[in-house]
């Protein structure tokens, strides 16, 4: 039964609503980009589109720093990371992100991350949100293809790198497509090539790749 027009069950039930209005109003001003916010945004993906990663990360921190809870932030400070290499950071930023709000792009970044960390089992899966419409096509035959390398079966990873688009994933990770391909052909046809060294470790030189795969980077530098 309904609280009677002046009773003090529908007082209380007005003030209960007013309350709540008010309540989720104050968290969406708190929690909502600015449009000063939103042009930063911007300004730190030209940067980064321009092939100025180091200089974008560090926008993409301020961000951070200015709104710790927004999940596009650290999906981009993570996915900067990675293009950097600074692959221990980069996966607690892209797992911060999942956890706030998964989409196929933290997972498609993340399993990237995993893979080239030498975290098989956490990579795995993952896999299956990279096949929906709105996961990058070119993420996850890459991610095969490490996973593929570091098992050893050089023939499924030139297989899933077969793809002309995914050697033109953006800066560092096309160059790492590049890189296994030629990999792939000399350990299964015998024949080599060059790799581009400074394409594939980028600004900071590798140091974080090295780290993780030190036999990947044995064969860049061996072949370069």
């Amino acid at each position: 039964m309904l609280p009677e027009p002046g009773s003090e069950s529908l007082q209380m039930a007005r003030q209960f609503v007013a309350m709540l209005v008010l309540f989720l109003c104050f968290i969406f001003l708190i929690y909502r980009p600015s449009r000063q916010t939103r042009a930063a945004l911007e300004h730190a993906s030209l940067s980064l589109q321009q092939g100025r990663v180091a200089e974008a990360l560090t926008h993409f921190e301020a961000l951070r720093r200015q709104l710790p809870t927004w999940s596009v932030a650290s999906l981009r400070t993570g996915y900067t990371k990675l293009l950097l290499w600074r692959l221990l950071e980069a996966r607690d930023d892209l797992e911060y992100a999942r956890r706030r709000g998964g989409t196929p792009e933290i997972a498609g970044w993340l399993a990237l991350t995993l893979s080239l960390l030498g975290d098989t089992d956490a990579a795995r899966p993952l896999l299956g949100e990279l096949s929906t419409p709105k996961a990058d096509p070119r993420v996850r035959p890459l991610v095969e293809a490490i996973l593929a390398t570091r098992a050893g079966d050089f023939a499924t990873a030139l297989d899933r790198l077969s793809g002309h688009d995914v050697k033109q994933l953006p800066g560092t990770l096309g160059a790492l497509a590049r890189v296994l391909e030629v990999w792939a052909v000399q350990r299964t046809k015998g024949t080599g090539g060059a790799v581009d060294r400074v394409a594939v470790y980028g600004e900071t030189g590798g140091d974080g790749l090295r780290r993780a795969w030190p036999e990947l980077c044995a064969f860049i530098d061996g072949a370069a």
